[in-house]
């Protein structure tokens, strides 16, 4: 036997091992996240409830605009002075009919969020920018997000100022 042969037959074996060893590792089982416990047919549902309370200074929460203020951050406005006088508004409906899934409108800013959990951007952006743009006329902060679990790729599909954001680290937050 050649030594390359002798060398190619022990890592096959130390790989062999290997793989035995992994193998032989209990199996994690992955625990369920908040929402899916509580079986909540739309996610998207929840992540906005969730959002316009702890948007919202004047909360329970006692957090005041630390979520905010994190979410200017990430936008890249984090100069922004969040008054105590933010009320997000749920499901906001447009003349077409469509709903903004949060609408935060104060005399310093207007921030529409479009909510993507699981489901693609197939929402009417254009119509959703006419409420924000409107509600937003004549302050220097207008913010037009889409936020989900990951980047919408498509750039494309982002129209009219629309930018997407993500709930994950990796993608918005430093």
């Amino acid at each position: 036997m050649s030594a390359t042969t002798s060398k190619s037959a022990s890592s096959v074996e130390d790989y062999l091992r290997l793989l035995l060893a992994y193998r032989a590792l209990p199996q994690i089982k992955s625990s369920q996240t908040f929402m899916e416990v509580s079986g909540y047919p739309h996610y998207e549902n929840v992540c906005s409830n969730i959002l316009a309370f702890y948007f919202n200074p004047a909360e329970e929460h006692g957090l005041k605009d630390l979520l905010l203020s994190a979410f200017l951050r990430m936008a890249g406005k984090p100069e922004v002075v969040i008054p105590q006088n933010v009320s997000p508004r749920r499901e906001y409906s447009t003349t077409s009919g469509n709903r903004l899934d949060v609408l935060l409108d104060c005399e310093a800013f207007t921030i529409g969020i479009e909510n993507k959990i699981f489901h693609g951007l197939k929402n009417d952006l254009k119509d959703y920018a006419k409420v924000i743009n409107a509600f937003g006329k004549g302050k220097d902060v207008v913010i037009k997000a889409v936020l989900g679990l990951k980047p919408i790729e498509d750039k494309s599909l982002l129209k009219d100022d629309f930018v997407s954001y993500t709930y994950g680290l990796q993608y918005g937050f430093e």
